[in-house]
């Protein structure tokens, strides 16, 4: 089985959702591509990803994407993971 494709950006603010990806337990599980937050939008959008790291006003302009939350906690979540 290939490994999903992520798209995302390599901005300090997305360290703690991508560090797992890049040097943790899950590194080379994914394939990662690094672009803009517009890229990862248009890569999702068109199937390039199978998620990314997207602004929120996309997700309403993707048909089909699903949200959920990033990751299980006891508190509201801020981030979400969006998803075709």
């Amino acid at each position: 089985m290939a490994a999903p494709k992520v798209s995302v950006v390599q901005y300090l603010n997305t360290v703690p959702l991508i560090w797992g990806m890049l040097r943790g337990e899950q590194q080379g599980k994914y394939e990662l591509t690094f672009t803009t937050p517009a890229g990862c939008a248009d890569a999702v959008r068109q199937r390039n990803a199978d998620l990314g790291i997207i602004p929120s006003i996309e997700y309403q302009r993707i048909d089909g994407a699903r949200s959920s939350p990033a990751f299980p906690s006891p508190r509201r979540a801020k981030s979400k993971a969006f998803s075709c």
